[in-house]
């Protein structure tokens, strides 16, 4: 599988513009042709769906809709009554296959010859609308067919919405050529672009965004998948496949969700020591990172960990941050300083991994609070006017700052 390579902070800002929808190919003045979506008939949407997220399905479909006329469904059981209007309905596939059922479903798309391209829709999934006019001058006008596209996932951490400050984005594949010999591997977590090279095919960034349920919405379904997801590795292993990479970080994260975090952290700590892909082996740090805050563990122990995540990725953003953070909370504020500065000075974010929106601001703010339980309130307050340009909502940042400039104003600069 190819690696994203991680965007250093001076391009970060450029390039999630472009995945979002607002790169420099695409023109600022709409064509009417766009606006009327006459590239529709260019793209079909594949959608997969099981018994446990069919009450799903509706939300996605309708959403769907706004990109194309030509939307296909494969539903994984026959007794499933999939009651979607101007859809096109198949049942069979596999629920322990998942490479093999979206294949089944790329068939009768390329057999129905209405579209060109394809992009898969997971259910509960909606397309945000404010992209939705970038993406269609794009499909209209760069588009190209010895491409497969990334394309941003945004997942809400609060159903209303109204908060971001735990919402995470990452990038997946999720457009793709037809007739174009691509089909997916893996059983779980099924991907393409496995198969991208030998086709000569090229990897780019699509304009578009898709926005993913929080995953409080219905905690038992997510569980249920984990179980399933369990069941299925089980199969994979009495068939004699080793459980590694992807199948291993999948059943560690299955573990995680179902609340068993000494094994999904035994299982993190084996896919770092045996991955040879830098993008799972930074994942499962991460899902390591998680546990401890759902399972503590000593806080030196942490420490350790989260340094030798660093003699791996010296200047991973999210990485250093959450570091700091754990630095700040056991008193070690001076060591936690320099790890804030490094990641709002020379952090890089790695946009194929979950990272939260906001870290950028995390990061900054979380050095700025270093530096007031210093009682350094001048330097804080330069911190954060020095670092405003990394911050997308303007909103909670400047109620930092103000916080900070009523407490210099009250309290005299501790003298260093």
């Amino acid at each position: 599988m190819p690696i994203i390579p991680i965007i250093g902070r001076e391009t970060l800002q450029s390039a999630r513009i472009a995945l979002i929808g607002i790169g420099t190919t695409i023109r600022k003045t709409m064509t009417e042709t766009a606006k009327n979506r006459s590239g529709n008939s260019r793209i079909a949407v594949g959608i997969v769906v099981g018994e446990e997220s069919l009450p799903l399905l509706h939300k996605t479909v309708t959403s769907a809709q706004t990109l194309s006329d030509h939307i296909f469904v494969l539903a994984l059981g026959e007794k499933m009554n999939i009651a979607e209007s101007h859809v096109n309905v198949y049942y069979g596939g596999w629920a322990d296959d998942e490479a093999g059922s979206k294949n089944m479903l790329i068939d009768h798309i390329e057999a129905a010859n209405v579209a060109d391209y394809l992009v898969w829709f997971n259910p509960g999934e909606e397309f945000d609308e404010k992209t939705l006019d970038e993406f269609r001058l794009f499909l209209e006008q760069d588009c190209q067919r010895d491409h497969v596209y990334m394309m941003v996932l945004h997942r809400f951490h609060r159903e209303d919405r109204k908060r971001h400050d735990f919402d995470e984005e990452t990038i997946e594949a999720r457009l793709m050529p037809l007739r174009k010999g691509i089909r997916f591997q893996g059983r779980v977590r099924a991907t393409f672009l496995a198969r991208c090279a030998s086709l000569m095919t090229q990897i780019s960034a699509a304009p578009g965004r898709f926005l993913l349920p929080s995953k409080k919405i219905d905690p038992m379904r997510t569980k249920n998948r984990a179980k399933l997801t369990l069941k299925i590795l089980e199969k994979v292993e009495k068939e004699g496949d080793v459980i590694q990479d992807d199948l291993l970080a999948a059943r560690a994260e299955a573990q995680f969700i179902l609340g068993n975090y000494v094994d999904s952290r035994k299982l993190s700590k084996q896919l770092i020591k045996e991955t040879s892909r830098s993008d799972l082996r930074l994942s499962a740090y991460f899902n390591l990172w998680e546990t401890f805050a759902a399972a503590p563990i000593p806080d030196a122990e942490v420490t350790k960990l989260m340094i030798e995540a660093l003699d791996h990725y010296p200047v991973e953003m999210q990485l250093l941050t959450f570091l700091g953070s754990h630095l700040q909370r056991t008193g070690q504020l001076e060591l936690a300083e320099r790890t804030f500065e490094t990641a709002v000075q020379h952090g890089k974010v790695s946009l194929d991994i979950w990272h939260r929106l906001r870290i950028r601001e995390i990061a900054v703010t979380s050095w700025a609070l270093c530096l007031r339980l210093q009682d350094r309130n001048g330097e804080a307050i330069h911190v954060m006017e020095s670092n405003v340009e990394l911050v997308d909502d303007r909103s909670d940042y400047n109620r930092h700052l103000l916080v900070i400039t009523v407490i210099l104003q009250h309290a005299p600069e501790k003298e260093t």
